[in-house]
Formats: structure tokens, sequence, C-alpha cells
């Protein structure tokens, strides 16, 4: 579960300064290799389906300078925000409905399924989110983007 409001603030870091956009490599600077790593490979796995495009912006607390990747099937919302959280990467993925609905979710994991919750829905959006911190981690919030960027596709035809 991601708990970002609990964590304590952390001070001096490029992605608490509001007023001075930080560049990629500022905002991967705080990260051990560990973190770094899930961070990198987040990234690259986002920026890997087609037509995805990457823009840091301001998002306020808790999130702050994020990663937000727009994908051309959805022109409502990003497909992802990749938040550089200095504690642990943090993958947040606005669902619609309708891919929700799509989804496996006896197939899911526990950790991908919580985070899918009616309480997150805003509308008709899902907003779930995920710390990443392990390797089994990365590979389910992996898959849930990938299914995202397939949902979208789907979308285009």
């Amino acid at each position: 579960m991601v708990t970002q409001l609990d964590e304590p603030v952390i001070t001096g870091l490029p992605w608490h300064d509001e007023f001075n956009k930080p560049s990629a490599e500022d905002l991967f600077a705080p990260y051990d290799k560990t973190n770094g790593g899930f961070f990198t490979a987040l990234r690259e796995h986002l920026l890997s389906f087609e037509g995805v495009t990457e823009e840091i912006e301001w998002h306020g607390l808790p999130w702050r300078w994020c990663f937000v990747y727009s994908h051309p099937g959805d022109t409502e919302r990003p497909m992802a925000y990749l938040v550089p959280n200095p504690r642990f990467p943090v993958l947040s993925i606005p669902m619609p409905y309708e891919m929700v609905c799509s989804l496996p979710m006896r197939r899911l994991r526990k950790y991908i399924r919580e985070e899918i919750n009616p309480k997150r829905c805003i509308g008709t959006t899902y907003w779930s989110s995920w710390e990443v911190s392990n390797n089994p981690q990365l590979d389910d919030t992996k898959d849930i983007a990938k299914r995202k960027a397939n949902f979208l596709a789907k979308a285009l035809v």
C-alpha cells in the first residue's frame, strides 16, 4: 500500500521544490541502486509503448514533481504517473470503469487488486497507485501498465 502521507519530509530535494522544474536526472539522484533500478525499469517500460510521451509536471502534494505518461488513446487524462518519491518509486494508473471491468481480478495479485478499489473511484475513473519496492511488485506494476496500454490501443482502432 502507498504510505506517502506517513513519511517524514526530506527537505532540500529537487522533488520538493515547486518553483524550479527538475530534470529527470535530478529526480533520479536520491535513489540507491535497488530503487534506482525499479525507477529506471518502470520509466523504460512506460516509454516502450507505441505513441507514449513523457513530461515532468508539478502535481502538488503528495506527488510533487512526477513523470506524466500520455497515450494517444486517451485524450482526457494521462495513461500513467511515475512519482519519484525518494523512499520508493510510486506508479499511479488511472483506469476507466470499462478497463476495470475487463481485468481478470482473480488472477491479479492481491497487491494490485487492493488498490483497484471503488473507494478510489472518482466519477468513472479508478485512481490506483502502487509503491514499487521489490521485484515482484515491479513485475506486477509493469503488467498492469501493459494492460492499460493495450486497453488504450484498442480505443484507437
